[in-house]
């Protein structure tokens, strides 16, 4: 041991001597500093290119630079950028997770405050052009996240979701300076969800601002924001200087503070898809909502699509306020969106002492509005005015309030002339001298007039009946709005707030100089309650509120109030409505469902009537001089099988089971919806099932069949008629969707024969309203099925993801109006198949997009052997003895929808994600035109090679007669015999063509047997299947 230890020491010192690496060697250097401008890192560049950065402190000297030298040669490139006007640099430098206040005075500073925020930086911004710890910048990666809840159109995406810990929450950021945005570099909204790479929409976040912006009377200049996503609408909402305000990420506690934007104006351009607005883009729903005061926009705004464009906000969808705001810049949308000048969508933002004089265009939609308009909520707009004629839809009167009844209003139109007066200035400063006049031009905020540094003292004085408070302190600063609250003492009411003994019209107070606020209350009279009973049912009444006692008022709660007792200003009512033993609507198809609709009427002259469903109502000052009459309707529903529903033949365990009545085949429907879809199980019929009402009043009444399964909840597993048959089924619905089954996924239908009727607003069928993956074998339809919107099907309305029909027979008469067709109203995929099915119903329809066909109005896939022999009847350009508009083929790659147009002999090449599909439009062009006949049926095989069916050949006369499209195509409508003559095709006329969708180069043309039309095409392997106008059997070429 003592021999190895001497070696390894001997070896130890030998070591110890043989020169090795010395220690790295260190680069040092000190960089100028540059007027007007500031270094955001120095990077060693290597000869590859490749580079990392050194180390910065700034000392008296200027920059002082180190690094390790690197092997072989390199290059020191510092980098520096603009602090006078953008030039797209970052500078995070001044954040400080620790501290609440930060104060930015240059551009690349408050694109600093949106890189936090959003947790990325522009993707054309460098990394070495940002300056600052840039491991704060955090967001994380989201699969198939939700950007549009639509019902069933939902739309799930890759974004990258900003972090709770940098969203400002009850912080405030200040501007100690203005800045200009210097009109080029792409401004990246603080917030939003849009893209970050803008051409191709491969970097999309989702952030949220919920601090406070405090431009402390500065003007951020010649902002460019350009977010529009060619991906579709649903990677840009929520555009502005701030994008997305007042929302919380997953298991974010809400901030103390309301989120704001005070004291700052705006100018420049901002274009984005959905919710776009110059200050900000979309509000959410915060609990402590938002609020937007003292704010300016000069900056044209403009958007695409919808839900929501304005000078202030696009869509307001929140509580809060927007108090002394003002808007000179154009609002443009190029969509029937709610536009405004102040808020395009309101969802409950009060909007108080705001003026627009900017144009608000909605490109001929009638959508544009001076101030704004209403989406839902309940809210104030009050002393807000306009420049008349500013907007494109007059009737709104500066604002769009629909049929609202929790709206109040107050806004007024003016002239040039008034607008430039000192009129304007008085009627906006009735809360506060919050605007001051410029000669000759539009009125500026205070702080624009006058950039005061001065602190003002506020004072309250407690008046007699309540108590009156602030969110202020004691002093505040120049231009401050304070939010003001009040508690009346019991027995007495509110009336309205005063600053130094002026009346005001709302809740907030501009403070320009020393101000004393106070109040008025009043005390409260008594009017009576008068309660209108109904022979089907009973109201009580209980109010939280005021009660008098031997001459004194008590607050009281559920205290009972009966017909006759008076009521207090401030009551909270609630009515409850009980249904009478026994009870039954004069119809008797309907039964009560125990729900009720209260309507309260004050009685005075002017009779306004409120109706709720929740029997609350809130009492007004109104009750002094008018007594409130209440009544009830009790709402019924039509009586429907499921009320019957049977379920006790169901275990779970079995996966076989048969139905011998209706009740039991109620229980299924019943079971479906509860989300039991069936997979893997069999149902049987056991007996012929009739749906006819079988209750007390069956001779009087009738008992709607209400669906199995649902769009939530499809049927998904094998259902087998067995030889029996389903008769008398009324499937009616006042909304879309009505059939046996309303949904079915992944399911087998075997055999089902139903007879009756099936009626909706849409998608009605005798056997599934929708159906994916999907196969329908030998059903029979004898059911009369009407559609009084699109889909109708005698089998099936819509049929998608490889459903098949074979061997299925339509007997029943379809009507509809658009995509209509004997067995399938519309097949909307091309591996869905039609084998072997008849039609012999009538077929009838009117509309003119989709198609009416006596097989299928609409072919997405193949049909094989089917036949027609019904009448086929309409007013629409695509209709056919097979099926109608066949006109549509997407590419392999779903990218691209090649689409026919007749009028025009010629395909259009269109993108599939584009939000309108207009004939030489925007995202769509011709792919070849001029084509010898009038193009219908199209479809794709997997080599690329589009098949054109036509369904005319081209009508010399009417190409002279007609240049017009419209002429031409009231010609195409004509009656049949006319178009025969017309366009009938000759042997020697293409009844089919193929071309390449690779270079358009043509492959192969059909002709040789003269023809009424070619209705279809289907290549399948070496041959390609045609079917023929008027003929009960298909034709074949070898392809």
């Amino acid at each position: 041991m003592k021999r190895l230890l001497c070696w390894i020491l001997s070896l130890c010192l030998l070591l110890c001597l043989v020169p090795g690496a010395a220690a790295a060697e260190r680069v040092t250097g000190t960089l100028e500093r540059r007027a007007g401008y500031d270094l955001a890192s120095v990077r060693c560049e290597l000869a590859d290119g490749s580079y990392f950065f050194a180390s910065v402190e700034e000392t008296a000297a200027g920059y002082a630079y180190a690094f390790d030298r690197p092997a072989g040669t390199y290059t020191v490139k510092p980098e520096y950028f603009s602090t006078t006007v953008w030039d797209g640099a970052v500078d995070i430098s001044w954040y400080d997770a620790s501290q609440t206040a930060f104060y930015l005075d240059t551009p690349a500073k408050l694109a600093g405050l949106a890189a936090l925020v959003n947790g990325q930086v522009d993707a054309g911004t460098p990394d070495y052009r940002i300056k600052g710890d840039r491991s704060e910048l955090v967001s994380t990666r989201v699969d198939d996240y939700l950007l549009v809840g639509a019902g069933g159109d939902n739309q799930y995406g890759t974004v990258y979701v900003g972090d709770a810990a940098h969203d400002f929450s009850d912080k405030t950021v200040c501007l100690t300076a203005d800045l200009d945005m210097g009109g080029s570099s792409n401004w990246t909204p603080i917030g939003g969800l849009y893209p970050m790479d803008r051409d191709n929409t491969e970097r999309v976040i989702v952030a949220y601002f919920n601090g406070t912006l405090d431009g402390q009377g500065h003007r951020i200049t010649n902002l460019f924001c350009d977010r529009y996503a060619e991906k579709g609408y649903a990677y840009s909402q929520g555009v502005g200087l701030i994008g997305h305000m007042g929302d919380l990420y997953d298991g974010e506690a809400a901030p103390e503070t309301a989120p704001a934007v005070r004291n700052l104006s705006v100018s420049g351009s901002i274009y984005g898809r959905r919710m776009v607005g110059g200050i900000v883009g979309r509000t959410g729903s915060i609990p402590t909502g938002i609020y937007l005061e003292n704010c300016a926009n000069h900056a044209s705004v403009k958007n695409t699509d919808s839900k929501g464009v304005g000078g202030i906000v696009g869509a307001g969808w929140s509580k809060g306020a927007i108090v002394n705001c003002y808007n000179t810049g154009s609002v443009t949308t190029g969509y029937a969106c709610p536009a405004g000048g102040i808020c395009g969508s309101n969802g409950g933002l009060d909007i108080y002492n705001c003026y627009n004089a900017g144009v608000i265009d909605s490109n001929g939609s009638q959508r544009g509005r001076a101030i704004g308009g209403h989406n839902n909520g309940s809210y104030t707009v009050s002393d807000c005015y306009y420049l008349e004629g500013c907007d494109d839809d007059p009737a709104s009167n500066g604002w769009y309030s629909g049929t609202a009844l929790s709206c109040v209003v107050s806004v007024t139109a003016m002239s040039k002339a008034d607008m430039r007066a000192q009129k304007l200035v008085d009627a906006l400063n009735c809360n506060g001298a919050a605007y001051a006049a410029v000669q000759g031009s539009y009125p500026v905020l205070a702080w624009e007039a006058e950039r005061s540094p001065a602190t003002h003292t506020v004072r309250i004085t407690q008046p007699e009946g309540g108590t009156v408070a602030s969110d202020g302190g004691e002093s505040v600063a120049f231009g401050t709005v304070l939010h003001l609250s009040n508690t009346p003492d019991v027995g007495w009411a509110f009336r309205t707030y005063t600053l130094n003994g002026e009346t005001l019209t709302g809740p907030y107070a501009t403070v320009t100089a020393d101000a004393a606020v106070s109040g008025v209350f009043s005390r409260m009279t008594a009017g009576a309650l008068y309660i209108e009973n109904a022979p089907a049912f009973s109201i009580t009444v209980k109010k939280d509120g005021t009660v008098m006692e031997n001459g004194t008022a008590r607050r009281v709660t559920d205290y009972p109030v009966a017909d006759g007792d008076p009521l207090y200003e401030g009551d909270v009512l609630t009515a409850t409505a009980t249904l009478a033993e026994g009870a039954e609507p004069e119809d008797l198809s309907y039964v009560y469902n125990g729900k009720f609709r209260y309507y309260f009427t004050y009685q005075d002259a002017a009779q306004t009537e409120k109706s709720t469903d929740t029997g609350k109502f809130t009492v007004t000052s109104r009750i002094a001089s008018a007594s409130l009459r209440l009544r009830a309707t009790a709402y019924t529903t039509h009586k429907v099988w499921t009320q019957l529903a049977e379920t006790d033949w169901y275990t779970p365990s079995a996966d076989r089971f048969t139905l011998t009545s209706a009740r039991q085949l109620a229980g299924l429907a019943q079971l479906v919806k509860q989300g039991n879809s069936f997979a893997g199980k069999t149902i049987l019929l056991g007996a012929d099932i009739s749906l006819a009402n079988d209750d007390k009043t069956f001779n009087r009444s009738v008992r709607w069949f209400d669906g199995i399964g649902s769009t939530q909840a499809p049927f998904a597993g094998t259902f087998d008629g067995n030889g029996c048959r389903i008769t008398e089924m009324t499937a009616e619905s006042t909304g879309s969707g009505a059939a046996l089954f309303l949904a079915a996924d992944g399911a087998v239908l075997r055999n089902i024969r139903v007879s009756g009727t099936a009626k909706a607003n849409g998608s009605a069928a005798g056997i599934a309203a929708q159906a994916k993956n999907t196969q329908f074998l030998g059903c029979v339809n004898e059911a009369a099925v009407t559609s009084t919107g699109e889909k109708a099907g005698g089998i099936a309305a819509l049929l998608d993801g490889a459903s098949s029909l074979t061997g299925c027979t339509n007997l029943g008469a379809v009507t509809g109006t658009d995509g209509v067709g004997g067995l399938a109203g519309v097949v909307n995929d091309k591996k869905s198949t039609l084998t072997g099915c008849v039609n012999r119903g009538a077929v009838t329809g009117n509309g003119a997009a989709t198609g009416i066909g006596g097989v299928a109005g609409r072919i997405g896939g193949s049909l094989l052997r089917c036949a027609n022999y019904g009448a086929v009847t309409g007013s629409g350009w695509y209709l056919g003895g097979v099926a109608g508009a066949a006109g549509l083929a997407l590419s392999e790659d779903s990218r691209t929808l090649y689409v026919s147009d007749l009028g025009d002999r010629c395909i259009w090449a269109v993108d599939a994600d584009a939000r309108e599909l207009t004939a030489g439009g925007k995202n769509c062009g011709s792919f070849v035109s001029g084509l010898p006949g009038y193009p219908g049926a199209l479809a794709l095989d997997e080599d690329g090679i589009l098949y054109i069916s036509y369904r005319w050949t081209r009508s010399g006369w009417l190409e002279k007669h007609a240049d017009s499209t419209l002429l031409r195509g009231i010609a195409l409508r004509a009656g049949e015999n006319i178009q025969k003559k017309l366009f009938k095709l000759p042997a020697d006329a293409p009844c089919a063509e193929a071309v390449d969708t690779a270079d358009g180069s043509w492959k192969q043309t059909f002709s040789g047997r003269e023809l009424d039309g070619c209705t279809a095409v289907c290549p399948a392997g070496s041959k390609g299947y045609f079917g023929a106008a008027g003929s009960a059997s298909l034709l074949s070429a070898r392809v």
